[in-house]
């Protein structure tokens, strides 16, 4: 009796190891497809102009602008000009 408990327990054993074979085996494909998926990403994203975030330098152009404008003010009140 014990003996046929083994057998049924080794039998149950290798039954769920086929199976997690069968998962293994699924889970690498779904990886594979995954990582292929996510190398064409790449790959196009390599392709696209990378977009320039630096910014305008707006700030620097009403600085400039304003400074002129200041040192004309100043240019006129003294007669400098």
């Amino acid at each position: 009796m014990e003996q046929q408990q083994l057998q049924q327990q080794l039998s149950d054993m290798q039954t769920e190891m086929d199976a997690m074979k069968v998962e293994i085996h699924t889970l690498k494909q779904q990886l594979a497809q995954l990582q292929g998926i996510k190398n064409k990403e790449a790959e196009e994203s390599m392709r696209m102009p990378i977009k320039d975030s630096r910014p305008k330098n707006e700030w620097l152009k009403i600085a400039v602008v304003l400074g002129g404008i200041l040192l004309w003010l100043l240019l006129e009140k003294y007669h400098l000009l």
